[in-house]
């Protein structure tokens, strides 16, 4: 592809031969004549490190116009594309790590969180058990105190009969007969 121009009043048309034809990554047309002196340059962007627009127009002047010169300022230096891409690779990698890291301090927060749930879990059973077997305790306590207060009603109940028995005066045995109905049947006459 070839670069042409043409100065205001003439016919005269120069052209100009564009470096690396055909191999370069941007295609250089151009589009019209601006000014005396003066191009306007279309370069369609086919590069993937290319950070402008696909159409980009670009003034040259002709009398400082060097073409290869010009086209290279608009390339981006593959080595600092390479450096920007390992940068982003770098950021990109160092975004995950830290991400990582992040989720990897909250899964050990939460597994800290339930092995304390879990030890006081174990505590609280370990207390319930104990009170369970105090509980069992009292209640086996309970039974044989009214165990032995059921033996000694019926001792006492026993005696009362035999006491009654030997009494002889009527009198008597009425006046101990209404003394024991005010007492209740349910409680001992000791408590």
């Amino acid at each position: 592809m070839c670069v042409r121009s043409a100065t205001k009043g003439s016919n005269e048309t120069r052209t100009f031969k564009c470096i690396g034809e055909g191999t370069s990554p941007i295609t250089r047309l151009i589009s019209r004549l601006v000014a005396p002196k003066a191009i306007l340059v279309t370069v369609a962007v086919f590069s993937p490190g290319w950070r402008l627009s696909s159409n980009t127009k670009i003034f040259a002047l002709f009398d400082e116009f060097n073409l290869n010169s010009r086209l290279d300022q608009l390339q981006p230096p593959l080595r600092h594309s390479m450096q920007a891409l390992a940068y982003r690779r770098c950021s990109y990698r160092n975004q995950v790590k830290e991400f990582a890291s992040e989720q990897l301090k909250l899964a050990m927060a939460e597994r800290a969180y339930a092995e304390k749930g879990r030890q006081e879990a174990k505590r609280e059973m370990e207390m319930a058990e104990i009170e369970f077997a105090s509980a069992k305790r009292i209640k086996q306590q309970a039974r044989t105190e009214l165990e032995r207060a059921q033996m000694l009603k019926d001792q006492s109940t026993k005696k009362l009969k035999s006491t009654i028995m030997q009494i002889t005066c009527q009198a008597c045995k009425n006046k101990f007969l209404t003394s024991m109905a005010m007492v209740p049947a349910d409680k001992p006459r000791w408590l």
